[in-house]
């Protein structure tokens, strides 16, 4: 079969594509560098076709500059050999193509291996090991409030990561009062790195083919959200929910900012909406269901 007829123009500078792809795939170039590996941004394509040369000398070229080589996705094996090819003749490295990541998709970097960071707290490094380890892209440090415990590790994970924070607004003096709130319980805590994002209200986030719907939930606090997470276009069935509900209890109602009847609001009219089958993530103890806390929770029977 011969290969089809390609487009004239085979490589695009990286300011040619869109800026929020550019990022994101700039910050997992370097990541992947960083391991011995490197990414292509490729368009969806025919895989099966023998790649032309044309298209192996464009890419071997992007590389050089340090830029990404965006073209129809052909022959992806073959372009893994030229690439391991280019690293053996330029650098006298070794590099097995199957380490070589080549992703399709028009927003590759964000398909593949990427994640989100939900209220990175004193267990920081753990959750980094955990990143490094599964070679996950982080896109989004996500926080549902910012009680000093849920914000501890956002200056590290900020540091490690590079990835935007993402906050309410109505919680905003609560996160710059962070070494405040740590010293009220006698301890310590870092000034937390400024919010790069605020939520607005019933926003939705993507990050690869996932999708994070934003609801605001005040009453442990006033800028509570519980983050809703599921495949793109679907209604997820995972909820993060920080303080506002957890196994058996609520959140409590007894913190500057905190008000009862508006926490019991936010759980029946907000998350009971969501459906009986969504799993409960609680910030502190064990996962739960919406229909097992409708059924059984103390505080919800009235």
């Amino acid at each position: 079969m011969k290969p089809r007829q390609l487009p004239a123009r085979l490589a695009r500078r990286v300011s040619e594509i869109e800026p929020f792809h550019v990022m994101a795939l700039l910050a997992r170039a370097r990541e992947l560098e960083a391991q011995g590996r490197s990414i292509i941004h490729m368009e969806i394509g025919e895989p099966d076709f023998p790649t032309p040369e044309p298209v192996i000398r464009a890419g071997m070229r992007a590389l050089e500059k340090g830029e990404l080589f965006y073209t129809p996705a052909l022959g992806l094996p073959e372009l893994r050999q030229a690439i391991a090819g280019y690293y053996r003749a330029r650098y006298g490295v070794e590099v097995s193509p199957s380490r070589i990541l080549v992703t399709t998709g028009a927003s590759a970097a964000l398909m593949l291996a990427c994640a989100v960071l939900i209220d990175p707290g004193d267990e920081v490094q753990a959750l980094l090991e955990i990143v490094a380890r599964e070679k996950l892209s982080v896109q989004m440090i996500l926080l549902t409030h910012a009680h000093v415990d849920h914000v501890t590790g956002v200056g590290p994970a900020k540091s490690a990561l590079g990835a935007p924070v993402y906050l309410h607004p109505a919680d905003q003096p609560l996160y710059e009062a962070a070494p405040k709130q740590a010293a009220f319980f006698g301890l310590h805590a870092d000034q937390p790195p400024p919010v790069d994002r605020f939520y607005r209200d019933n926003e939705m986030l993507t990050f690869g083919n996932y999708e994070v719907r934003v609801h605001h939930t005040p009453g442990h606090c006033p800028g509570g959200v519980c983050l809703q997470v599921g495949p793109a276009g679907e209604a997820g069935r995972h909820l993060f929910v920080g303080d506002t509900l957890f196994a058996g209890s609520i959140g409590r109602t007894d913190l500057p900012g905190a008000d009862y009847n508006t926490l019991m609001h936010s759980i029946k009219h907000v998350l009971f909406p969501l459906g009986d089958d969504c799993e409960v993530y609680p910030g502190h103890g064990q996962k739960t269901t919406i229909g097992q806390e409708r059924r059984t929770n103390p505080f919800l029977q009235e």
